[in-house]
């Protein structure tokens, strides 16, 4: 079984600490923790390692996630990896924002834990088992 590489990109320590419970469930996935959006482009900048797979937050310090969107998007290598906007806003502004800057998909945090669990499942789930992108491992071939 292939084991993917799922970058969460958040400040809040909590909604962090729950991703990688709920990733350690699922098992195929390695995850990479950035801070803020300054610290993800540096990454991205100075790293060959590719993530398949990016949960993004828009409220982030020093880079916002637009920011970092936008960048990932710009970048030939990167510009094909699946982004999902997680973020605690639910405004109409943010999630048209995001899909502007071709987000793949725009989604609440909720705040039950179930909740929350359940959505990060269905989302990994759904690009490790339905998405064409990462089944013909797209993505993970391409090194810069």
């Amino acid at each position: 079984m292939k084991h993917y590489h799922i970058m969460l990109i958040d400040d809040n320590e909590g909604d962090l600490f729950l991703m990688n419970e709920v990733l350690e469930r699922i098992v195929v996935a390695e995850s990479t923790i950035i801070k803020d959006g300054q610290e993800a482009l540096d990454f991205f900048n100075d790293n060959s390692c590719i993530p398949e797979l990016v949960f993004l937050d828009i409220n982030l310090p020093k880079k916002n996630g637009y920011e970092v969107l936008e960048f990932i998007r710009n970048e030939l290598m990167l510009k094909n990896i699946p982004v999902i906007v997680f973020s605690t806003s639910s405004s109409i502004e943010d999630v048209m924002k995001s899909y502007k800057g071709d987000a793949s998909v725009f989604l609440t945090k909720p705040v039950n834990f179930d909740d929350f669990e359940q959505l990060v499942t269905k989302a990994v789930q759904f690009w490790i088992n339905y998405s064409k992108l990462l089944q013909e491992n797209f993505i993970g071939e391409h090194q810069r």
